[in-house]
């Protein structure tokens, strides 16, 4: 078990320097019984202990935890980010969701009408930490991971307005947090589709035309049994 916790703790902090490990997925194989449950949910009772920082409009936090610095170009804002924040680039160039692109285009560009909001991961309340299980081929598709267009809000909403999606599914939820993906393998192959990509920048094209999921910073973890 020790090897193991060496293993996940130099997994994360490679990947939080932005090396090869931030594209990669956490996969915890072994047998019944072999603690992977437990580290699982180690690793989400930790995230509970930090919070992150979400942008907010109107109000309105972002329903897909939009990390502030999404609003800011790395050719152009870079080299003043490090200059007088203190920022590294390498925090740069996370993928601004449609949400955020939304309010940029209706604040006219203006990003100081943003707020910037801490928030504290929550197991319950499933902000910044979700858990998704496999379903059949009849009972879970890909919304189960990115969301699907609401059908009430279509009264008020273009079906390709974000404002129409309902950003419910796991890795919108999880985004800048964890993902807890529960035998993955067995899921239906069309639900991994959006897991083609790397964890850590996706943009998922959403189903029936509707606008695309990005997302920026999930950690994605998934148990395994060795005889699964």
């Amino acid at each position: 078990m020790e090897d193991a916790i060496e293993q996940i703790v130099s997994y994360l902090k490679h990947a939080a320097q932005g090396l090869e490990e931030k594209k990669q997925i956490l996969y915890l194989l072994g047998p019944v019984g072999g603690g992977k449950s437990s580290l699982a949910e180690r690793l989400k009772a930790l995230m509970q202990r930090v919070p992150i920082y979400v942008l907010s409009a109107n109000g309105e936090r972002s329903p897909v935890n939009d990390h502030p610095l999404c609003l800011f170009n790395p050719q152009e804002d870079a080299q003043i980010l490090q200059k007088e924040y203190g920022i590294p680039t390498r925090y740069l160039g996370t993928i601004m969701s449609p949400w955020a692109a939304k309010r940029l285009h209706e604040f006219g560009g203006d990003i100081t009408k943003f707020r910037v909001v801490k928030v504290w991961p929550s197991i319950l309340e499933q902000v910044a930490i979700a858990k998704t299980e496999p379903g059949d081929e009849n009972n879970q598709d890909i919304s189960a991971l990115v969301g699907k267009v609401d059908i009430r809000k279509l009264e008020h909403y273009a079906q390709n307005d974000p404002d129409a999606y309902g950003y419910s599914g796991a890795l919108c939820r999880a985004n800048q947090g964890i993902m807890e993906f529960v035998e993955m393998f067995k899921a239906p192959i069309k639900v991994l589709h959006p897991l083609l990509t790397p964890p850590r920048k996706v943009t998922i094209t959403a189903p029936k035309g509707s606008p695309p999921c990005r997302l920026t910073g999930s950690s994605l973890l998934t148990p395994t049994n060795r005889n699964g």
